[in-house]
């Protein structure tokens, strides 16, 4: 239940744009590999977070549904991996006002700690295993200028 709650605490802070209950979920040496959606690769605070925020105000429209959270512990129960669907619509700000949807789905692959705060993601790897509708021209490159 503890892991559960802290994937949806992950889930709950991109989607409200919410950054420091994002962090809140990881080490603080936490890693994020989001290269399975055409995003950045490293520590969670720093680089990582900032393109988070950045681009991720482009999108008024963000939902995270997570299931199926299947955990594996370690012996000692102090560590953990976790596997955990999840599926994304996703809407596009235009600049005519408009919301461009679309949406996608896949799998977060965790390597888990527990620390004194609780369960934390020390390693997160996004896999992209779906993808419905088409990315806005905007951010597909088929933008003039």
């Amino acid at each position: 239940h503890e892991i559960e709650q802290l994937m949806y605490r992950y889930a709950t802070g991109i989607d409200t744009a919410d950054y420091d209950l994002v962090d809140s979920a990881f080490t603080d040496d936490g890693e994020i590999d989001y290269a399975g959606i055409g995003g950045p690769q490293g520590r969670w605070r720093g680089e990582v977070r900032e393109w988070s925020e950045t681009s991720l105000a482009a999108f008024p429209v963000r939902k995270h549904y997570l299931t199926n959270v299947v955990v594996s512990y370690a012996d000692d129960r102090g560590s953990a991996t976790a596997v955990t669907y999840w599926r994304s619509p996703m809407g596009f700000a235009r600049a005519d006002g408009t919301i461009h949807l679309f949406e996608s789905g896949g799998r977060y692959l965790d390597q888990l700690v527990r620390t004194d705060g609780g369960w934390r993601i020390a390693v997160r790897v996004t896999a992209q295993d779906w993808f419905s509708g088409t990315l806005p021209p905007e951010l597909a490159g088929d933008a003039p200028g």
